[in-house]
């Protein structure tokens, strides 16, 4: 048998960085305004200079309004309620576009972390506890924020998921078109939950809103070097992935309901459904889920005749809903320690009719993993929904619901950024 050196005792020559190797930290301020309401669209335009650390994105901006009467409710994860779209242009042409922002960073925050990491984050995600504009709260109050009457001035930071953001290797931006980030933000009413009493806001805004990244150089000398990389046609494929979200209304009644997506992807890794709180007693809209059949239904997601899973998800079976929820995003190995969530009990297991509210919102997303294969070492990895849209089979079961619910279906697929090394033009498979 041959024998193998320890790696702990491997001192075998080591890689070193170019000599010019230099990093700053990159703060873009928006093209177009200083101070921004409900509604409007913010545009920051990233300089073509050195290497983007894609994981180093994130917005920073301060919340301002008044209010007025009594306490007030925001939705979902502050520091993102405000954005109903994401978009990055490279050059004139759109690379990706993300609606319904918001929703998919709430699902995605509750989803991928656990209980103690959003309460680490709390500062920066802007949660507060039970009481008006409390800091810290319990453990499972962490949703949302309830603002005291007055004025607010509520600093705020969060990292973006986007296309750029998510790729697996540095962004050569100084071998791309000019790219631009536009955040739209979402109507006002969309971002609270219904005003009680004679609650009111007036003068909202953000402001001091700057996009920070971490940009590497190489120096000039190392330019052939990154040239060399390109294959015969001159372009670099660097692996990222994007989500899509599309809605339609789920209406009160009972029986099988086929809902059909007609979102169009190469390779879709991940779905999950969102089925929007509705009704006068649940108060968090876009921002929570609920189990639309009263626990006596099932559910199926269909792609190119086939189902994902094999049988339907039944909602009597929640724990089985759960799990795959949390395979959701990973590999299906990781079962026991491959996920975080932040969910509880009654958050997880609130349907049709219930009264819920900021603290406890509905969170019975049913999501899925369709990935062929989990890896890192293949640049596409997911299901193709080119040829036929994507179908919701939700069976109501006996009971009819008592109230319609806003029903989104989010897709998490691969994107390949592909780029021009002579050119400088990019354009995105997708």
């Amino acid at each position: 048998m041959a024998s193998v050196l320890p790696r702990e005792i491997a001192y075998g020559k080591q890689n070193s960085l170019p000599p010019n190797t230099t990093q700053i930290n990159q703060v873009i301020a928006p093209a177009n305004g200083t101070e921004f309401a409900a509604g409007s669209m913010i545009d920051f335009q990233l300089p073509a200079t050195g290497f983007m650390v894609p994981s180093s994105m994130y917005l920073r901006y301060r919340l301002k309004m008044t209010v007025g009467g009594t306490t007030v409710d925001m939705r979902g994860t502050p520091a993102f309620t405000p954005f109903a779209k994401s978009e990055v242009l490279i050059g004139s042409t759109s690379a990706e576009q993300i609606s319904s922002y918001n929703m998919i960073a709430n699902i995605l925050v509750n989803t991928k972390m656990n209980a103690a990491q959003k309460l680490g984050l709390g500062p920066v995600f802007g949660y507060s506890g039970s009481v008006a504009n409390e800091e810290t709260g319990t453990i499972v109050e962490l949703d949302g924020r309830q603002f005291a009457v007055g004025a607010v001035d509520l600093p705020l930071a969060c990292g973006l998921n986007n296309i750029l953001a998510n790729c697996d290797h540095l962004v050569p931006l100084q071998f791309m078109d000019q790219v631009r980030l536009q955040l739209t933000l979402d109507a006002q009413n969309n971002m609270f939950n219904a005003l009680t009493g004679n609650a009111t806001i007036a003068n909202f805004k953000i402001e001091g809103v700057e996009l920070v990244y971490d940009q590497i150089t190489f120096g000039a000398d190392f330019d052939p070097v990154i040239m060399s990389l390109a294959d015969e046609a001159g372009n670099i494929t660097i692996k990222s992935q994007s989500y899509s979200a599309a809605s339609q209304t789920l209406n009160s009644g009972s029986g099988v309901v086929e809902m059909t997506f007609n979102q169009r992807y190469s390779s879709i890794k991940s779905l999950i459904a969102n089925f929007a709180e509705g009704g006068t007693s649940q108060k968090n809209g876009w921002s929570g889920s609920i189990d639309p059949t009263g626990g006596e239904g099932d559910i199926v997601y269909t792609v190119n005749g086939i189902s994902h899973p094999q049988r339907p998800l039944s909602y009597k079976q929640s724990a089985g809903q759960f799990q795959e929820l949390a395979n959701c995003w990973s590999p299906a190995s990781d079962v026991l320690v491959g996920a975080n969530l932040s969910i509880t009990n009654e958050e997880w297991e609130h349907k049709d009719g219930d009264a819920t509210d900021r603290t406890a919102p509905g969170k019975r997303w049913i999501g899925v993993n369709v990935e062929k294969l989990s890896t890192n070492g293949a640049l596409l990895t997911g299901i193709s929904s080119n040829t036929t849209p994507i179908t919701i089979r939700l069976n109501m079961g006996p009971t009819a619901s008592a109230d319609d619910h806003l029903t989104t279906l989010i897709t998490c697929h691969d994107a390949l950024l592909i780029i021009n090394v002579p050119t400088k033009s990019a354009y995105v498979r997708q």
